[in-house]
Parts: C-alpha cells; sequence; structure tokens
C-alpha cells in the first residue's frame, strides 16, 4: 500500500475512506481496524476523498489523471475535468464540488 495523502470519516458506519499515490480508494472498519474494500479507482494519485452527507454510501474522488469519481462501493461514474483534480466535496444533494 502506498502513502495515504488523504481520509475522511463516515459516522452512519464506523468507516474511513482513504486515497494514495498508486490511484487506490480504501475503506476501513475503525472498529476492526482492517480494510473492507480496496477501489482502484484512478491511474494516478488521489488527492482528495469524501463522503456525500446525503446518502453516506456514496464517495467522490479526485485525482491527477483528471477525472472526478462519483461512486457507490460496487459503482464509479466519472467525469473529465479540463486538469488534475486536487480536492473534492460531496454536496448535500449529491452533487460534485471540485
Amino acid at each position: 500500500m502506498s502513502e495515504i495523502l488523504c481520509a475522511c470519516a463516515r459516522y452512519v458506519r464506523s468507516h474511513i475512506i482513504s486515497s494514495d499515490y498508486e490511484g487506490c480508494v480504501t475503506l476501513w472498519d475503525v472498529d476492526t481496524q482492517a480494510t473492507v474494500n480496496e477501489y482502484e479507482a484512478h491511474d494516478k494519485r488521489i488527492w482528495s476523498v469524501d463522503y456525500s452527507t446525503a446518502d453516506p454510501l456514496l464517495f467522490v474522488s479526485g485525482s491527477d489523471d483528471g477525472f472526478i469519481k462519483v461512486a457507490l462501493p460496487r459503482l464509479l461514474h466519472s467525469c473529465l475535468p479540463p486538469a488534475s483534480v486536487a480536492t473534492c466535496k460531496l454536496s448535500k444533494n449529491g452533487a460534485a464540488l471540485c
């Protein structure tokens, strides 16, 4: 595993998501201190991850590969902005704000 660049906590369950230099998003269980799942979300480092306040299963990530990925754990959706993405947040309605 690569160094963690960003982490975000989810309060519905005891989960944290983190991003790394390798383009992976990792879902962690705080109680068991174990990895729940890893997602190969991007081709380059991920600078930012965030959970949705409206839907606790939804998260967003932004990367040097120029993609913004809005994801449910089993589905990844993306859009292509003009440059690398340094910061991503999800609005209350689930829209990506990068």
